[in-house]
């Protein structure tokens, strides 16, 4: 049977200090400013996909040291399905033109990776290496279903993003 020592139960609360500080997340805020224009050609049909551009936002949880990203497309009206989210996040921000995508498209940063969304909210964990006022640039793209007037598949992207984890 195991006893604690007095030394080990002097420790405890030094390695939960410990522990609870090895926890805490190097960043306080973050900041996001958008740049560029979104991309929304497609089919309008009924449901107007045009309208209603893909979006993407991010939020820090200091909790878990995570970014949020999210990114939210035009889904549900008519039978409109989102079949596929993807996140470009990249070390500056470009500006190279994607006309197979429709006229004007473009992709505002260099990407550095592709990131599968999956859903539309996603959490990724922030490595403690990372130093605060770190800046990245992001750019969300959906592939959606639209069954009106025909099926059709619309590529959508958003503006671009100038993050910087403070």
């Amino acid at each position: 049977m195991f006893r604690p020592t007095a030394l080990a139960a002097a420790l405890a609360p030094a390695l939960l200090l410990a522990t609870t500080a090895a926890a805490q997340c190097q960043f306080t805020g973050i900041a996001v400013q958008s740049y560029g224009t979104f991309c929304n050609t497609g089919p309008t049909g009924c449901c107007a996909i045009v309208s209603s551009p893909t979006t993407l936002s991010f939020g820090l949880d200091v909790t878990s040291c995570a970014l949020a990203v999210e990114v939210n497309a035009l889904e549900g009206c008519c039978g409109v399905a989102v079949l596929a989210r993807v996140v470009a996040f990249g070390s500056s921000q470009a500006a190279v033109p994607v006309p197979q995508f429709g006229p004007g498209c473009t992709l505002w940063v260099q990407p550095v990776e592709f990131r599968d969304q999956g859903s539309a909210l996603a959490q990724i964990p922030l490595p403690p290496t990372l130093p605060p006022g770190i800046q990245f640039f992001a750019q969300a793209g959906a592939l959606i279903l639209n069954p009106f007037p025909a099926p059709n598949l619309v590529v959508t992207l958003s503006h671009g993003q100038a993050v910087t984890l403070q």
